[in-house]
This record gives C-alpha cells, structure tokens and sequence, in this order.
C-alpha cells in the first residue's frame, strides 16, 4: 500500500468512526424517547446460487447497508460482502437444514465498512435454489442495542414478576401453619417466579443454629429439611444479625451447598435476609444448580420482596 493509498485508508477508517459516533448518538435519543422497536428485525437478503446476484432485500437489509431495499435487487453480493482472508465458514447443521455461520465486513451505500455475521443457507434441495442471507449487524451501535434492548426485556419481566409476588402473597396469607406456608413458597417460588432452587432456613439464636423448613434439592423436587440444623458462626449469617440489610450474592463458580452443608456443584447463590419488626428471623436463599443459567439483574431484589412477605407471614405463624 502506498503512502496515497494510506491515507485514503485512514480516512476512510476516520469517517467510520464518525459514522458509528452518529448512529450510537442517534440510538441514545432512541431509548430516550422509549423507540427502541426501531432497530428491530434481521437483515435478510436472497440471492441467486448461481450469478450471485441479489434477487430481494428486505427494508432491514437496505436500512442496514444505506439503500432503499430495491435499489439492492439486481446488484451482485460481492459489490458489498467484503470477504477477509482469514474468513472461514462453520458449517451447523440441524436435520435436513445446512446453514453455513460466518464474519466479515458489508460495504454500505456511503463507504462504511459494517462487520456482520452471516448466516446462510440454502432454500430448496435442488443445486441451483437460491441463498437465503440473515445478517447481524455487530457494529458497537447494534451490541449496544442489544444491550438495551436485553435490560428492556429484564425491566419487562421483573414487573412481570412483581405482579406474580403480590398474587402469591394473597395465597400465602391463607397458609394455616408455618410448615404449609414454606412449603408453599417454595413451590411457588420456583413455578412462579422462576427461581431454580430455593430454601427457607429459620434462626435458633439460642443454640446459635439455623434450622431448616423446606427446599429443592439436587433433582429439582420439593425436600423437607425440617431436621437440618448447621452453625453460623463465620458465615454471611452474622452480618445479617448484626443488622445487614442487602442480599448476600456469590456470583459464578461459588461453591453450592445442600442441606447438610455439603458441596454439590458450583454456580451462583442468593441469600437474603428475613425480618420481623425489623429482626433478623431467618434466611431465603437461591441458586442455579439445576439450570446453571446466569443470574438475571432483577433476581436478587426479587427474591429480597419474596423474602420481605416470607419473613412477616412466617413469624405471625410462629408467635400464634
């Protein structure tokens, strides 16, 4: 490359950078104005197996590369798919479907070089049907999008989940005994909610134990934990007594326990204090043996609200 072409190059590189500064500018004034919905859809283009040639674009596909999607119609792939000599494509395979998964660059409408994973597949056995091209825009402004749009989704579903709580709530008032209403919460704490394990565990400040009511244990299935008893002396369990409020979380690869205090996994862990007039009663706590998902933003306050209700109905129960 000579020092002409250099420059040309980083020009073009500068005009980039302001080009994606604009859209990331412009995507904030959309979450702003709650318009998210805007950057919505796949980028899909069909073209033809043998001249290559583009035969339809969706509105997404042309918004994507700069073009009213007909004016992409007759052009051919390689006038945008840039193609790097390090590209190779996985092929994945699921039944009689083949899609080939692979990254490299677009060229819009304006010069801008866009990276995008493709993936492509055949519609049709027959050798000559056409290719059916999805493309994901992987620009910092559509990772941000995703980004947003993911914390939209999690807002969405922890009000749909507080929703759940105050139904649950109703239900649990009418548990006649303290047995029956952790028995419940477990149940419902894991249908309704969504929580993979939980357990109740109640504090014996006289004997400086906690004491456990119910859970889920290591197959997913209700157990009843009523005799296990373990110390906590040297746990997270004295700062609640002294009067820590927050839940307690251990994020992935911490150490998972069962009743008896035994390992049985790694993973991530919840626990969140229960209270009555203000005291430390007892404990509620999560985790994700089971499905070792990642912890959703939302889980510790929501489990922190479930506990709130536990705690007070629990200990109405037990001063009858």
């Amino acid at each position: 490359m000579d020092e002409q072409d250099a420059l040309r190059e980083r020009i073009r590189q500068l005009e980039a950078v302001e080009a994606e500064y604009g859209r990331i500018q412009r995507l904030m004034e959309a979450a702003a104005a709650d318009n998210l919905h805007e950057y919505e859809g796949e980028a899909v283009l069909t073209v033809e197996a043998a001249t290559g040639l583009i035969r339809s674009a969706n509105a997404r596909a042309g918004d994507l590369l700069g073009l009213p999607a007909e004016g992409l119609v007759g052009q051919h792939l390689t006038d945008y798919e840039i193609m790097s000599d390090e590209h190779s494509a996985a092929r994945y395979v699921e039944t009689s479907m083949e899609m080939d998964i692979y990254e490299c660059h677009y060229r819009r409408a304006d010069g801008i070089h866009l990276p995008v994973r493709v993936l492509r597949r055949r519609l049709g056995a027959e050798p000559d049907a056409a290719l059916h091209y999805a493309l994901e825009d992987q620009s910092p402004t559509m990772r941000l999008w995703r980004e947003l749009a993911r914390r939209e989704d999690n807002d969405f579903l922890f009000r749909e989940k507080l929703k759940a709580v105050n139904e649950i709530n109703l239900e649990l008032s009418d548990a006649g005994s303290v047995d029956v209403l952790c028995r419940r919460a477990i149940e419902l704490g894991v249908s309704r909610l969504g929580f993979d394990r939980l357990s109740i565990w109640f504090l014996e400040q006289e004997t400086g134990m906690m004491a456990g009511t119910y859970g889920v244990d290591e197959e997913g299935s209700l157990r009843d934990e009523r005799d296990a008893r373990w110390s906590f002396e040297s746990t997270y369990v004295q700062a609640f007594i002294a009067g820590k409020r927050t839940p307690f979380i251990k994020s992935d690869q911490a150490p998972i326990y069962n009743q008896r205090s035994q390992v049985v996994g790694r993973g991530w862990h919840i626990s969140v204090p229960l209270l009555y007039l203000g005291d430390f009663v007892g404990f509620m706590a999560a985790d994700n043996f089971l499905s070792q998902k990642p912890m959703q933003g939302y889980q510790p306050e929501l489990l922190q609200i479930y506990g709130t209700t536990i705690g007070h109905l629990a200990s109405h129960q037990r001063n009858r």
